[in-house]
């Protein structure tokens, strides 16, 4: 009936309460599946440029909640190989176009940042993520905002890199299945792609960004557990910003101390002396 179709998100009743409109008029259609194959929502991509917003999803209703359900984990699912691999990408036509170039361990996160829920549920089907977002500013903050979540759940993190302006769609459509590989292949850890970012933000050719620079990168560093990490990736940017060793060591180890005694530092309550009378 009239209200179920509403309840699910498929019609929107008219202000002057006189009837329906289709909430997916212009758009195409895709069906969204939880994980054991059930249609629990949809997703619509305008078919026109006038049409706005481009992308739209059902909204969240009792069997749909965007923030708990992977776009085609699915068939995902089937596909991880012996490596247990997963791509994660932003939208429905980015999984299309790379399902369709043989990359079928491919999920979309429905165009929300990743949730604490759908990182633990990538984890109990792959070991190793690749996070593949747009190229531009707002992809590179919803990967950021998605990290450090897969850190925490003790995922095996790396990042693929496209084009400025340029998504997995275009960039698959554009270059073919084998530069997609390459990218997969050159795809940086966690820890690597912040650094790289920290890089692209300072000017290490000045005093100034080198130290901006390695303030930034010790703090990344610090939160390593293995003291063979953190060697290597001291090293690593002493070399890169030609500042010693033992002084981003000092550094490092400097905000470990000063983290350490945050986590002790005594809570102090200002608790004054009231009457009995203001108590009351």
């Amino acid at each position: 009936d009239q209200k179920s179709i509403c309840d699910a998100g498929l019609a929107i009743e008219k202000k002057s309460k006189d009837g329906f409109y289709d909430r997916f008029r212009k758009r195409i259609i895709f069906p969204i599946f939880n994980v054991t194959g059930k249609i629990i929502g949809f997703g619509g991509r305008a078919i026109d440029a006038e049409t706005m917003p481009k992308y739209l999803n059902s909204p969240e209703t009792p069997v749909f909640q965007k923030g708990s359900h992977l776009y085609g984990l699915n068939f995902a699912k089937r596909a991880v190989g012996p490596e247990k691999r997963m791509i994660v990408v932003e939208g429905y036509m980015d999984v299309l176009s790379l399902y369709q170039h043989g990359f079928q361990n491919v999920v979309a996160s429905l165009g929300t940042s990743l949730t604490k829920q759908q990182v633990e549920l990538l984890k109990r089907y792959a070991s190793e993520i690749l996070i593949a977002y747009d190229a531009d500013a707002a992809g590179q903050a919803a990967t950021l905002r998605g990290l450090d979540l897969f850190r925490d759940a003790g995922c095996s993190l790396r990042i693929i890199q496209f084009p400025e302006g340029q998504d997995p769609d275009e960039f698959i459509l554009k270059n073919g299945t084998q530069a997609f590989t390459e990218k997969i292949q050159q795809a940086p850890s966690l820890i690597d792609y912040k650094i790289m970012l920290a890089k692209k933000q300072n000017d290490l050719t000045t005093a100034e960004g080198k130290i901006q620079f390695v303030k930034t990168v010790t703090k990344i560093i610090q939160q390593l557990k293995s003291s063979v990490e953190k060697d290597a990736y001291i090293q690593k940017i002493a070399q890169e910003s030609q500042i010693s060793v033992e002084a981003i060591r000092a550094e490092v180890d400097g905000n470990a101390h000063s983290m350490h005694q945050n986590e002790k530092k005594p809570i102090f309550f200002d608790v004054k002396y009231r009457s009995k009378s203001d108590r009351h």
